[in-house]
């Protein structure tokens, strides 16, 4: 069995860990990149391929056009230069290691240094973690485990979503269910984008001290998801997400692999699993049946609650007017979306250290729900296959951006009753 340390090198700030946030019985079985995932061949919608299926991305298409979202493409384009420099020369365009290597004395004064430079380029949340054979075998690609063994840390990163966009969705005769809006679609890629660009730059300035990193963005060689745990950043929820004390789910996650010598960070049992054994709100708000509601199982070596992936895909992902909607309502109503308050971080205190009163708080929950757990709905604006603005005008009034629109009144659609 597989296992990992939760006691040791941990600060004063740091909590008792009482057990670890992954429990791997094995035995571990690598995970394919090139693996279908059970999605199914990408549907048509009602004129004609998919955005993002074999067709791939019709650029020579105007916004507006055929069902386009252009946020899509705002976002895409910068994703697709900055993946060019994710690599010091020749294989990339980033700046090449420095041949003089900083002295490394301090490991624990050299890890406060790499979070302080995440944030300062942009990192929300900043891990670090000692790659094993162990971690490799279980997080890294198949095909890239020996790419990744060449090096010694992994460096997370987790982004925040847009709390406003985040729970927007979008109701349309196009779908059977209410699907992800275009504005929710675009700060998903504008959360990567993100990853992305802050990925880069920390590479960039590890190289810069001498060493070896290889930017990973949102991903490339390895799951993001498992790191985030092992870094005690968040755990995975019922609903296959990590899931952070700070923001809930809305984060988008990404890395660098570095041989830069630093402490690392221990997994942190932050209650989180705990309450999901009693909450299960994503269940409920599940259109298609894909989270369960039953125990955790075994799934490639790792005890965890399982996901329907195919029917995932199948509603989840549903296409209308030449574009592929995401879901994500399991993320939005999710009570680890609660904004910052008193009262919201008196109850995360509790879920860390009396789980006993979790189902307390469950109920709580569903009497008092925060804005941050009601969907934003809108219909669609335009007939057939034509596209919506990528940003909603509503928002445009709700964020400050304009100072001449007043929107009409739209109601605050709850989640499903418990």
């Amino acid at each position: 069995m597989a296992t990992i340390e939760s006691k040791r090198n941990l600060s004063a700030s740091d909590k008792t860990v009482r057990r670890i946030t992954i429990e791997i019985p094995g035995p571990v079985e690598p995970f394919d990149a090139e693996e279908s995932w059970d999605w199914p061949e990408w549907p048509k919608g009602p004129v004609g391929a998919s955005q993002t299926g074999g067709r791939g991305v019709h650029a020579g298409r105007a916004p507006g056009e055929a069902g386009l979202n252009p946020m899509y493409y705002t976002f895409a384009t910068s994703r697709t230069l900055l993946q060019q420099m994710r690599d010091p020369p020749p294989a990339g365009r980033g700046v090449p290691v420095y041949p003089h290597r900083y002295l490394v004395t301090d490991e624990g004064e050299m890890a406060r240094n790499i979070k302080a430079t995440a944030r300062y380029l942009g990192a929300d949340l900043v891990g670090i973690v000692k790659l094993t054979p162990e971690k490799i075998k279980l997080a890294a690609y198949r095909k890239d485990q020996e790419a990744v063994s060449k090096f010694s840390h992994y460096i997370i990163v987790a982004k925040e979503m847009e709390p406003h966009h985040f729970r927007s969705r979008l109701i349309h005769p196009n779908f059977r269910h209410p699907v992800r809006a275009p504005s929710a679609s675009g700060d998903v890629h504008k959360s990567y984008s993100d990853v992305e660009k802050m990925c880069v730059h920390l590479a960039d300035y590890i190289r810069g001290l001498g060493y070896n990193a290889e930017s990973q963005g949102p991903s490339r060689r390895l799951l993001n998801g498992p790191f985030a745990n092992w870094a005690g950043l968040g755990e995975t929820g019922r609903n296959n997400t990590v899931i952070t004390p700070e923001f809930g789910p809305r984060v988008r996650l990404g890395g660098v692999l570095t041989d830069l010598p630093m402490t690392e960070d221990q997994p942190r049992d932050l209650g989180v699993q705990a309450f999901c054994e009693v909450c299960k709100a994503c269940v409920r708000a599940c259109a298609s049946g894909a989270i369960t509601k039953g125990p955790k199982q075994l799934v490639r070596g790792v005890l965890r609650w399982p996901l329907n992936r195919k029917r995932c895909s199948e509603v989840g992902w549903q296409h209308g007017g030449d574009v592929a909607y995401g879901c994500q309502q399991c993320l939005i109503v999710c009570p680890f979306n609660k904004p910052p308050g008193l009262l919201h971080d008196m109850v995360r205190w509790s879920i860390k250290r009396t789980p006993w009163l979790d189902p307390f708080f469950v109920k709580m929950g569903d009497l008092m729900p925060s804005s941050y757990e009601k969907f934003l709905d809108y219909s669609g604006r335009e007939k057939g296959e034509k596209a919506t603005l990528g940003l909603w005008p509503e928002l445009w009034h709700e964020k400050g951006w304009v100072d001449d629109y007043t929107p009409p009144a739209r109601p605050e659609t709850r989640p499903p009753e418990r």
